[in-house]
């Protein structure tokens, strides 16, 4: 049932979703979001840290907003909470709803990666 709804979102946010990212409140909004819920704290604001010796810490900067949104929903629905040190991300996203996971992955697409 878990796959059926991340399709189904995944789905709906390919053919919602790429008009939405061009616009500038979209990204404003993506940043207040990725500030409020601590993505911050692991991947910067410009989704540029880079892992250490003791954390894997991906860098979400450029990323297509499709793939973010993608992985965000697998987080929530527990499909990746098995992997190692990982789980972290399946606590942070519970309270993020699909436009959330959206403005938040709008906002790491259009950041640059160094």
């Amino acid at each position: 049932m878990r796959l059926i709804f991340s399709f189904l979102v995944l789905f709906s946010m390919v053919f919602t979703t790429t008009a939405v990212f061009a616009d500038e409140a979209t990204l404003s909004e993506g940043k207040s979001l990725v500030k409020k819920w601590g993505c911050i704290e692991c991947h910067g604001l410009s989704g540029n840290n880079r892992s250490t010796k003791t954390r894997e810490i991906p860098m979400l900067a450029g990323q297509p907003a499709v793939f973010l949104a993608k992985r965000l929903i697998e987080y929530k629905t527990s499909e990746l909470n098995h992997i190692k040190d990982w789980s972290k991300m399946g606590t942070l996203v519970q309270g993020l709803s699909e436009k959330d996971i959206e403005l938040i992955a709008a906002w790491y697409e259009a950041q640059k990666r160094y």
